[in-house]
């Protein structure tokens, strides 16, 4: 027999709070009104100071997190710009070159999909977005040289010390592939790095991701399930944000 961590046993005494790496105390947990049910496809909200809040994906008050896309408020924005439309719909540059953003990628079928969805949202506003798709090595390699325009990739992490990995100024010429660097952003990764009062480090990469939305060197656009069947005999095993096992407790029931 095989359940997912986190599905009865031991950890199901846990089901309103939900640890999380780095974090000395469990982070409280409540659900949105009507609840979710194993399978439902579902998304976690952490505010300030309350907690993590879960929403069924396809909840109507997950609106009130969104972004949103507004192709009439986008157009507005490049020709506010400068980037004129022509006739065919398709943008220049204020300089009057044809406005051709290159978009590098991995070569992963996954990353093409989302590519291709992406040309075709950027198509809608007049922008004719082209993608490379490289093979991994080739594209760690290019993207620290600010060859590209904008990037696309994943990944997997369970510490929100990621921050110093992927948008720090003295990683710019490696990791830091959005080639981002903000000082006050800068502060919060340090201060987050040093911090040992867990209740203050929540609040300082709670400032770091409200800043980084705000800012938009990247965009989050989904997270992947996982999920990983374990032996019936394997107890307190519990999954991470990322989909890694965290074994520190687990043990093997005779």
């Amino acid at each position: 027999k095989f359940r997912w961590p986190g599905s009865g046993g031991a950890e199901a005494k846990q089901a309103q709070v939900l640890p999380i790496r780095g974090l000395k105390n469990d982070v409280p947990v409540t659900f949105e009104e009507g609840g979710a049910v194993p399978g439902d496809r579902i998304v976690g909200v952490l505010s300030d100071g309350e907690g993590i809040r879960i929403f069924q994906i396809h909840s109507p008050k997950l609106k009130d997190f969104e972004l949103g896309y507004d192709v009439a408020k986008a157009k507005a924005g490049l020709d506010e710009l400068g980037y004129k439309a022509g006739a065919d719909g398709l943008r220049a540059t204020p300089d009057g070159k044809p406005f051709k953003p290159v978009l590098y990628t991995s070569t992963s079928d996954t990353h093409g999909k989302i590519s291709t969805l992406l040309q075709a949202q950027f198509k809608a506003v007049g922008v004719d977005l082209q993608i490379k798709q490289l093979e991994a090595g080739a594209l760690l390699a290019a993207t620290p040289k600010a060859e590209h325009d904008l990037y696309l990739n994943g990944y997997s992490w369970n510490e929100p010390d990621m921050f110093s990995l992927f948008l720090s100024c003295d990683r710019i010429a490696s990791s830091n592939r959005v080639l981002y660097c903000n000082p006050e952003l800068e502060a919060l990764i340090r201060a987050g790095r040093t911090e040992l009062d867990q209740g203050k480090r929540m609040k300082i990469y709670f400032d770091a991701q409200k800043l980084t939305m705000q800012e938009a060197p990247w965009q989050p656009l989904y997270m992947p399930v996982s999920k990983t069947a374990i032996n019936v005999k394997i107890q307190d095993l519990k999954q991470g944000q990322a989909g890694g096992l965290y074994w520190h407790d687990a043990w093997v029931k005779q």
